[in-house]
């Protein structure tokens, strides 16, 4: 499957090298020479995703504490959530895997997956800006705030 297809089902145009780069695991990167991962993309995605969800859920829901509004954030932006849009987009058919990774599943691994996920977030900040990173939070994350209330519920005892 082209890079183009997956283009068409995240909705913005990323620069090619960019999107390669946010697909490419650790695994890949070592075993290739150590070029670039999406590590850092990675990380760059995790913080866009952690702002427009606060926001967002800052001003939607005005009624409910700082407490609950961490929870229900963190519910959103667990790999848990994330690894199931990550599948639906087929960003696990782009990984670029080391040998071993490939072998193992890496393919289906939840963590991966929310990582990658994460990695284009990061490309999309970086290629499109935050209006268009804002979109493709809004479009593929907003839904899951649907029920706040069974996130709450939903949420890991420790976070309670």
């Amino acid at each position: 499957m082209s890079l183009s297809s997956l283009e068409s089902r995240l909705g913005v145009t990323i620069e090619p090298a960019l999107l390669e780069l946010a697909l490419t695991h650790t695994s890949y990167s070592y075993e290739n020479g150590n070029q670039p991962s999406n590590e850092r993309l990675e990380f760059l995605g995790d913080s866009v995703l952690g702002f427009v969800v606060s926001a967002y859920i800052t001003e939607k829901f005005t009624d409910l504490a700082e407490g609950e509004l961490s929870r229900i954030k963190n519910a959103v932006v667990s790999a848990k959530a994330l690894a199931p849009l990550a599948e639906k987009l087929g960003l696990g058919e782009h990984l670029r895997l080391g040998v071993g990774e490939e072998r193992s599943g890496g393919r289906t691994k939840a963590n991966l997956l929310a990582d990658a996920f994460e990695a284009v977030l990061g490309a999309i900040y970086t290629s499109a800006g935050i209006d268009a990173a804002t979109e493709f939070v809004k479009a593929q994350v907003f839904p899951l705030l649907a029920n706040p209330q069974a996130l709450l519920n939903a949420s890991e005892p420790k976070t309670k």
